[in-house]
């Protein structure tokens, strides 16, 4: 788990080299060297070595990938390196021979369940238990598409083989009936299909299984060990509709525009966190969500209305259990109050001070790890200008937690390692621009408050607010 070794003993001289994964730098496999056919290069700091003569070369890289990669998300958390216990504690239960086996199939799906999250913008506890292919009718264009569902404990999700053409995510909590059906839907013969309704009324059809009594089983099971949630009503910003300057009759004339595109959109393809994303999604957040549906829109894209839903009274709890507690972390959270956003007039009182002051300090006692980073501040204030507290609260969680989960700590390993990439690519694009800031070693000095403000603080709003839109769309790439 934490350690390359070689050993070897050659007429009676023994080699041994060990290498901590943390201080790996570089993989690389390399096919085309004569002398050493399907080699693996390890760089570190100080060397490089090179393995080869493998029985099964690719096996072997993938693995030390994914030890590697793990070893350097465990550095870049807080407070430090440490094993994966869960991993360890499965190594040691087994027998030796049958151990890499093991570790191959764990860290397989820890891999998959990572890449099934950051897919479907789910909570970092949501573990895939399985995915099997099949085909989604969509009754927007009248066909089956074929794709993947998968399946985890709160959620079954879809996408199809094509990519980004259409997503579907569907919590378990909100399905209300789950029955098998050897029919027509609309004409079109179906074959071996499930049906899913929703507690809003809304049918999903997924047919074409290869077992459709494990699937049924499987979800039914989940379905029934969802917890009874208690539905709170919708709350609305506290700053819906203040603006700084009066729209102009064209601002409000392109409003209302996206507004009708949108309305059209929420008739054809859903509305609610079980929506049809498709590429006519895509190309309505690129060109900006309406204001009136950006809150809504933040929270299910982002995956913040799961985490909201799955934890009612959570955030007042926070609130009451983080007030009245003064600390170091209180302190830096008052100097940066009225910094984020001075001149707008939502923070010109104290009505929108106070409703800042209790989120900040509320995901501080939620993450003591992280407590509060500067930027935290700018990304909230925005934030509460189209959600309420409460909503802001979460959105920030799956910022800070989610999204950006090496940005707003100490070491804001992940801004600087995402400043290196912006570096290069000034190199490649930019030369003459990357020269003069370079010598007077400007670029890492500038760029930095763009990444942890993720850009609301040097673009003007109404472009920042878009850039918003496609991050929680997109997610961090």
């Amino acid at each position: 788990m934490n350690h390359l070794c070689f050993y070897s003993l050659l007429m009676g001289k023994e080699s041994k080299m060990i290498l901590r994964w943390a201080d790996i730098t570089k993989l690389e496999q390399d096919n085309n060297m004569f002398l050493l056919p399907d080699s693996i290069k390890v760089s570190t700091r100080d060397a490089s070595h090179y393995f080869s003569m493998l029985l099964h070369s690719n096996e072997t890289f993938s693995i030390m990938e994914q030890l590697a990669n793990l070893a350097m998300k465990q550095l870049m958390q807080e407070p430090g390196f440490q094993e994966d216990k869960s991993l360890v504690a499965k190594l040691k239960s087994v027998k030796k021979r049958r151990r890499i086996s093991i570790l191959r199939r764990d860290l397989d799906a820890k891999a998959r369940s990572e890449k099934f999250r950051l897919a479907f913008q789910l909570p970092v506890t949501e573990k895939l238990d399985s995915d099997m292919e099949c085909t989604l009718w969509a009754p927007y264009n009248k066909q089956h598409i074929g794709g993947r569902l998968y399946i985890s404990n709160n959620f079954m999700c879809f996408a199809s083989k094509v990519a980004d053409l259409v997503k579907v995510t569907i919590p378990l909590r909100d399905v209300s009936v789950l029955e098998k059906i050897d029919n027509s839907v609309s004409g079109s013969l179906i074959n071996k299909a499930i049906l899913v309704t929703t507690k809003s009324k809304v049918n999903f059809t997924f047919s074409e299984f290869r077992n459709r009594d494990l699937v049924l089983e499987k979800l039914s099971d989940f379905i029934s060990m969802q917890p009874i949630i208690r539905r709170y009503p919708a709350l609305l910003s506290m700053f819906a509709g203040t603006e700084n300057v009066e729209p102009s009759a064209a601002d409000r004339a392109r409003e209302a525009a996206k507004q009708h595109m949108w309305d059209l959109n929420f008739a054809e393809f859903g509305r609610g966190v079980s929506m049809y994303r498709t590429p006519e999604t895509h190309q309505l957040v690129i060109r900006g969500i309406p204001d009136c549906y950006r809150g809504e829109m933040w929270l299910v894209f982002s995956g913040a209305v799961n985490e909201m839903a799955t934890h009612p009274g959570y955030y007042a709890d926070a609130v009451r259990q983080s007030q009245g507690h003064p600390s170091a972390v209180t302190e830096e959270i008052e100097k940066d109050l009225y910094r984020s956003l001075p001149e707008h007039p939502a923070f010109q009182s104290d009505h929108g001070i106070g409703a800042l002051r209790r989120v900040l300090t509320a995901y501080a006692w939620r993450n003591p790890t992280i407590g509060y980073c500067q930027a935290m501040n700018i990304v909230a204030s925005v934030l509460l200008l189209y959600v309420s507290e409460e909503e802001a609260f979460w959105l920030l969680t799956a910022i800070c937690e989610r999204l950006l989960p090496d940005y707003y700590n100490t070491k804001v390993v992940g801004a600087l390692i995402d400043q290196g990439v912006f570096q290069d690519l000034v190199y490649e694009h930019l030369p003459a621009l990357y020269n003069k800031l370079d010598v007077l070693g400007l670029l890492n000095m500038i760029s930095l408050s763009w990444f942890l403000t993720i850009f609301i603080s040097v673009m003007p709003f109404s472009c920042a607010v878009n850039i918003l839109d496609y991050f929680f769309y997109g997610g961090a790439r």
